[in-house]
């Protein structure tokens, strides 16, 4: 074999060589971006099911406030028909339980914009909120069940 034949045969070795490699490579690529797409798509799922979570704790947080709501509501026009003292005190009562239920509209709306480890701090913080919101409701409306309207 001459030194010509020699330097074919390497380059034509090499370029096969090269050709597998590319070959490989290619494949490695493809099963990389499958990965890669099988991952986002795993992430989706449970960014998916983690908002539901969200949506329907926040739908049920929503609706419990709302039941407080009308309780409050109800004291309220009780506290109307009230007469003297008693009046002047239901209607700070309803005061405060208004103001007691605003803040914790405003930690269930802050809610919406939070990551998913603040918002599970929140939560628990939105949860004692309406514990005590329903007390201190449940409280009041005992306190002045027994209240004569005025004459």
């Amino acid at each position: 074999m001459n030194r010509s034949s020699k330097w074919v045969l390497a380059a034509a070795i090499l370029g096969a060589a090269a050709g597998c490699h590319q070959k490989e490579k290619s494949e490695a690529d493809k099963a990389l971006s499958n990965l890669q797409l099988g991952v986002r798509q795993g992430l989706d799922a449970v960014k998916g099911a983690v908002s539901d979570a969200q949506k329907d704790y926040q739908q049920s947080a929503q609706a419990k406030i709302d039941r407080v709501s009308a309780s409050i509501d109800d004291l309220q026009k009780k506290a109307e028909q009230a007469s003297g003292q008693v009046q002047a005190g239901m209607r700070q009562t309803v005061r405060d339980l208004q103001a007691q239920r605003d803040a914790l509209q405003a930690k269930l709306d802050a809610m919406k914009n939070s990551t998913a480890d603040a918002w599970k701090d929140m939560a628990a913080g939105v949860d004692q909120s309406i514990r005590d919101l329903q007390k201190a409701s449940d409280k009041a409306a005992a306190q002045f069940q027994d209240v004569p309207p005025k004459k």
